[in-house]
């Protein structure tokens, strides 16, 4: 209790606090769901090569990749349901404790379905089961995380990516080198367990606001009344079928069991390297891209149009090159891994200029892109043998992926359509248009000036007609600490009072 009363005495070392225990908690599940999928892999990958194709655990070992989907599909959906029958309050009930108990239950009983007594129809379902509910806490917490800045989804999708590096490039490898399944199923346990701990102080530090959005976590779910964002749901949809088919290649080129039976050279390499490499490559991309500048949906699209569409023709083009297929997994990994930061980063910003939810644009968008993955994966997955042993087939399989990726990329809408985010873009009241313009011209002064982030707020308050003790209750902050940042950023500006502030913004461009 006293360090907590300690943190909560300085809201600086406070926001640093939610920050760390945001960060630890994403990268620890996200390490947790992606272990669980691999060591399954790794566990099934054991005993199907000895077996025929048609056998239980070569058609598990099949339907694995597709079943996380079916997963993140299910979740997703279940959400909605839920949110439809205004049966939230049933789960928000469920203490963490018991939410814990449920997933360690999960992760245990996977293990020994998978291990001891080889039961893979059970192994599936509980894989499916990991995954919904994980997919299912993530929707709930997103108009939490979409409340903040902007510029923090942007740090939310690198934790995230940094979990799947760390996992794929230190753990598997380590674990694969084990010959214990027991020691690879207590790692997964730790990271589970440390990702709850994570979670737990990073509730205890959330601040109690009057705003009903974020007194409950588990709200009802929609897009918007009357608007429907068809263009929006194809890209998502085609999106989710290239990925899945990038997936699938990639798998199959870095493990070659489809391609030695049809006689096709194989590579051999740790399966999680690539996805590892591509995570790190994702990151790189946006930091350089994201952090540094300001956070706009305009960037973000940019950025699918120019990295995310060029990585996924690359690997269009690069698997059938044996020599170099192991860069095109990686590109392809990349691909996967970047579009999905820059899906979480587009439901911020989104969310920010619409009359959304958070957890409908969560909700829907995750459906939506877990179908396509979900339909593709399957279609892949069971006709690989056949596709790469007909070039033909297989080159009319890249043609019809590239169309997709092309039609979901350049063909979703007009430019002015995207600009307006597809019809979903909030219809501003004048007053709302005003404090939009003000904090456009504060950002562009604080651009010229080099003021903080947080003099950037401060000053957008100030000039909204907040006062100084109002700014440090929304923000989070002292009034000292307020006054410290009123003068900085009045000297750096070099003005004097909130009147020269305003005639300064009237002149801005």
């Amino acid at each position: 209790m006293g360090v907590l009363a300690t943190i909560r005495g300085n809201a600086t070392a406070l926001h640093r606090a939610r920050l760390i225990l945001l960060a630890g908690a994403l990268m620890a599940f996200t390490g947790w769901w992606e272990l669980l999928h691999e060591l399954a892999r790794n566990w099934i990958l054991a005993v199907s090569w000895q077996e025929e194709f048609a056998s239980p655990a070569r058609f598990f070992m099949t339907f694995h990749c597709p079943s996380r989907a079916l997963g993140m599909l299910i979740g997703a959906g279940g959400y909605l349901l839920l949110s439809r029958e205004n049966r939230q309050e049933w789960v928000r009930r469920i203490p963490l404790v018991a939410w814990v108990a449920i997933l360690v239950a999960i992760d245990l009983l996977h293990f020994v379905a998978l291990c001891e007594l080889y039961l893979y129809p059970l192994a599936a379902l509980l894989h499916i089961a990991a995954n919904a509910i994980l997919v299912y806490g993530f929707i709930g917490a997103a108009q939490v995380l979409f409340e903040r800045p902007a510029q923090l989804s942007a740090l939310v999708a690198i934790a995230i990516a940094s979990g799947l590096a760390l996992v794929n490039l230190v753990v598997v490898p380590v674990l694969d080198k084990s010959s214990s399944p027991w020691f690879d199923e207590s790692c997964s346990l730790a990271f589970l367990l440390i990702a709850c701990l994570y979670s737990y102080g990073f509730a205890r530090l959330l601040p109690t606001t009057a705003d009903p959005r974020l007194q409950s976590l588990l709200i009802q779910a929609r897009i918007v009344d009357s608007k429907e964002p068809r263009a929006l749901i194809a890209h998502l949809v085609m999106y989710g079928a290239v990925l899945g088919f990038l997936h699938t290649i990639g798998r199959r080129v870095v493990y070659g069991e489809t391609f030695s039976t049809a006689g096709v050279p194989t590579i051999a390499v740790d399966g999680s390297i690539p996805l590892g490499l591509g995570a790190l490559l994702a990151i790189a991309l946006v930091l350089v891209l994201h952090t540094r500048r300001e956070c706009t949906f305009a960037r973000v699209w940019s950025t699918l149009r120019k990295a995310v569409f060029t990585l996924a023709v690359l690997e269009f083009l690069m698997v059938p090159l044996v020599s170099i297929a192991i860069p095109a997994v990686v590109t392809g990994d990349c691909t996967a891994v970047l579009y999905q930061m820059l899906f979480i980063m587009g439901c911020c910003l989104i969310y920010k200029e619409s009359d959304c939810t958070g957890t409908g644009l969560a909700a829907w968008g995750i459906l939506f892109l877990s179908l396509g993955q979900f339909v593709s994966g399957i279609i892949c997955e069971y006709t690989i043998r056949q596709v790469l042993m007909d070039s033909e087939l297989f080159a009319v399989l890249r043609i019809v992926a590239f169309l997709l990726c092309t039609l979901a990329t350049f063909w979703v809408g007009s430019d002015a359509d995207i600009k307006k985010l597809w019809g979903l873009r909030r219809d501003y009241l004048p007053k709302q248009y005003q404090d939009k313009l003000v904090r456009e011209k504060v950002a562009a002064l604080a651009q010229q000036a080099s003021l903080t982030k947080r003099e950037q707020e401060v000053l957008v308050l100030l000039a909204q007609g907040v006062r100084a003790d109002a700014i440090g209750n929304q923000l989070f902050i002292s009034p000292n600490t307020v006054r410290t940042h009123i003068q900085n950023a009045y000297g750096k500006l070099d003005i004097h009072s909130v009147k020269e502030l305003n005639a300064l913004l009237a002149d801005a461009a």
